[in-house]
């Protein structure tokens, strides 16, 4: 699923061309341990994340 979305994000244009699926399942590995652990602004996390997929 992740890499369909990816996928289609990539043809338009609003995903990085060197995104990859790994880069998502890290980014919600992170985000698990944020919210498990209490480790700050998970909404942070989440936005500072998906700026970096942004091209």
């Amino acid at each position: 699923m992740a890499g369909q979305l990816l996928a289609r994000a990539k043809e338009e244009g609003t995903v990085r061309e060197d995104a990859e699926v790994g880069d998502v399942v890290m980014i919600v590995c992170g985000l698990a341990a944020v919210i498990r652990y209490d480790a700050g602004d998970w909404r942070r996390y989440v936005r500072n994340a998906c700026a970096g997929l942004r091209s």
